[in-house]
């Protein structure tokens, strides 16, 4: 049996969908800003010999660079990131609430009656909402009307115990282990190719200023746009975070590994709930240096 996202709870899913909403929104903004920053510097280091057209490539510059305050506004009173960040938040928050309640972990146990704990359940959900309040996303949309307790949630909470351990190392800590080891991979792949890019600007930059030194100022200009692009790539770098996130996976898919080692020897439902406690707080707790990290940035 396999659990899909259209498994999960609506709410869920509806954070989800913030969270990427947000996620593109902000990336494109900062993308944009740096590209008219470059493209910025380049108009300036024209140089021309009428005067027209020098005016025509100054109004240029300051229309470009206008345009970078405006977006840096923008993302300043829009925050976009906050909402891509907090809305992944709820999403994992419940994603992990609900992993918990198909397996009869605690609090969900196995032994409480079915009214008591799907109200457990939503009592949950709803203090997640309710520390939530200052997100501007609203949880709502076309996910709204769906159920936040599914058929495959309540069909995986009634298999029999060994079942139950299938699912749950399959569908969810096996799932997660290769999620993070192949984002691991995919961050470490992105940072070389964008550290590779920034030291050819920055050594190209260093020949043509000492050619522009060599020849009274030859070729000084571009020496400033390779530079201000130098430069944004090193921002872009630093928004990714492609080596913290790199390194955080790959704890996260090691810590999970060991974790799931132990599943052989949880043969009672008290080990079994112990395990998934603790493979969930492993997730929890590489969510929870993301979203710091996201914070101090």
């Amino acid at each position: 049996m396999s659990i899909r996202d259209a498994d999960l709870p609506a709410l869920c899913r509806a954070a989800d969908h913030a969270s990427l909403d947000g996620q593109r929104l902000y990336l494109r903004l900062v993308r944009a800003d740096l590209v008219l920053l470059v493209i910025a510097a380049a108009l300036g280091a024209f140089q021309v010999s009428t005067r027209a057209l020098s005016t025509t490539l100054s109004l240029l510059a300051l229309a470009t660079l206008t345009v970078s305050i405006v977006i840096t506004l923008v993302i300043k009173e829009r925050k976009p990131e906050r909402e891509w960040y907090g809305a992944r938040a709820v999403a994992e928050s419940v994603k992990s609430l609900a992993w918990k309640y198909m397996a009869g972990s605690e609090p969900f146990l196995t032994s409480l009656p079915p009214t008591e704990v799907d109200a457990m359940f939503s009592q949950a959900l709803s203090s997640i909402l309710e520390n939530k309040r200052e997100l501007s996303w609203e949880p709502g949309g076309l996910e709204s009307a769906n159920a936040q307790i599914t058929e495959a949630m309540r069909m995986v909470r009634g298999l029999s115990l060994a079942e139950r351990r299938d699912v749950y190392i399959q569908c969810r800590a096996k799932d997660q282990r290769e999620w993070y080891s192949n984002r691991a991979i995919s961050n470490r792949i992105l940072r070389l190719r964008w550290f590779n890019a920034m030291i050819v600007c920055q050594g190209a930059s260093i020949i043509l200023a000492g050619v522009a030194a060599a020849f009274s100022g030859l070729l000084l200009s571009v020496v400033g746009v390779l530079t201000s692009l130098s430069a944004s790539l090193l921002a872009w770098m630093q928004v990714k975070q492609y080596q913290e996130l790199s390194q955080s996976y790959s704890i996260a898919a090691h810590e999970l590994g060991l974790i799931s080692a132990q599943l052989e020897h949880k043969q009672s439902e008290v080990d079994f709930s112990t395990f998934v406690a603790d493979a969930e707080s492993a997730m929890s707790r590489e969510h929870t240096l993301w979203a710091a990290r996201r914070d101090s940035f």
